[in-house]
């Protein structure tokens, strides 16, 4: 018989308090496993529309990932009804009939015990372990409480004693929303997915009203063929950004605008460069076509207002690269070269189809063909595009 600890929550986002209970019940409790348990319809709970269950779920695996003897259980998370906890620990039961069941709550949840569904059947089905301060305890209240609620459900209630971590998830979720670190409060992994998906963050400026004016903008001043060719960006920037959980607006954004600045001739772009003061390098002095991208950044940002600046500096590196580029870039970068209208480029099927399952090495390939073609027709390299071929190199060989 093995026993179990369960840590049930919503997880959004998982933090180092959950970490730090998990791993004193682990310690105290001497568990074999401890399983979390993301809530897929929390009972007594909202979870934000824009955090998708996959999110929830991802973070709290990269959380785990270095934490031995826990790992993750999907059984409620995608369920489309809500998680009830002793419909939830029937199913253990049943799956695995040889193992015994330690359930974890919060000292709160304490109070609100008798409110849960069928809280009898709960107590028959696991101990109860009450997550707790350590000072909580001395002065006896809390036990007295302990007793009263084990008499009335005829259950095994025990405590977890912990020091105070102070912080949660909604403090979390609202230092996010307006764009501050919370990377003393989360595991290391859960901070960098949190920040290259932009999770919690509000989205500002990107709206219809914008995206109708940009259209019709874009359609009066560039060529039919290059107007198609935004569109199918956008439709690709979309298609990847749902792929790798970005936020549809920024990259529909970016696609949208990461040409904007194509109808302006070689010297008109010099030109533009040189009033708005824009830096020029030695390549795209002789190579003018390339300064679209830097044009187009400066467009995005003072013509039309995008205040955005992962969107900004997406379409400024849309056609060189960067080393160590951000999800949005590489998501442009990729959109720009495999879109439907695109058809004459080296190994593009293939890079189509890995462009969806490694965007990495989606990059690395697009670099390694667009230096070849650079090489093969003489023209001006732009020193970037080396560093980033060789930033995405070493990235894929280590």
């Amino acid at each position: 018989m093995a026993r179990i600890g369960i840590l049930g929550g919503t997880f959004s986002p998982i933090h180092n308090g959950h970490i730090y209970i998990a791993k004193e019940a682990m310690e105290q409790l001497c568990f074999d496993e401890l399983w979390f348990l993301p809530a897929g319809i929390p009972p007594h709970k909202k979870i934000r529309s824009d955090i998708s269950p996959l999110e929830r779920l991802t973070m709290c695996e990269v959380a785990v990932d270095a934490l031995t003897g826990a790992r993750v259980i999907d059984d409620e998370i995608w369920k489309r009804t809500p998680s009830y906890t002793y419909e939830t620990l029937e199913c253990f039961h049943q799956k695995y009939p040889q193992h015994e069941f330690f359930f974890i709550i919060g000292e709160d949840s304490l109070d609100s015990f008798h409110q849960w569904v069928k809280p009898e059947r709960i107590c028959e089905l696991a101990t109860i372990l009450v997550a707790t301060r350590s000072a909580n305890i001395a002065n006896g209240l809390l036990e007295d409480k302990v007793h009263q609620v084990e008499a009335q459900f005829h259950g095994h209630f025990q405590l977890i004693t912990s020091e105070y971590v102070d912080v949660s998830s909604t403090m979390l979720r609202e230092k996010l929303a307006h764009r501050e670190s919370i990377e003393e409060y989360v595991p290391k992994g859960v901070w960098e997915y949190i920040r290259m998906h932009r999770l919690y963050e509000d989205i500002m400026g990107l709206n219809k009203d914008l995206e109708k004016e940009i259209r019709k903008e874009l359609k009066e001043h560039l060529k039919k063929s290059r107007y198609e060719h935004t569109l199918g960006v956008t439709y690709t920037a979309c298609a990847l950004a749902m792929r790798y959980n970005y936020p549809l607006e920024v990259a529909r954004f970016a696609g949208l605008l990461h040409d904007c600045a194509k109808y302006l001739s070689d010297k008109e772009q010099l030109e533009y460069c040189h009033k708005h003061r824009i830096q020029v390098t030695e390549a795209e002095e002789k190579a003018p076509y390339l300064l679209h991208a830097k044009i187009g950044a400066y467009m995005a940002q003072h013509q039309y207002k995008i205040e955005d600046e992962e969107l900004i500096h997406a379409i400024e590196v849309h056609t060189t690269g960067c080393p160590n580029m951000s999800l949005l870039d590489k998501i442009l970068f990729t959109a720009d070269y495999i879109e439907p209208n695109r058809e004459e480029a080296p190994r593009l099927e293939d890079i189509r189809g890995i462009a969806f399952q490694d965007l990495d090495k989606a990059v690395y390939m697009i670099l390694e063909d667009s230096i070849q073609y650079v090489k093969e027709t003489n023209r001006p390299m732009d020193p970037t595009t080396l560093e980033s071929f060789e930033y995405y190199k070493t990235q894929l060989h280590q």
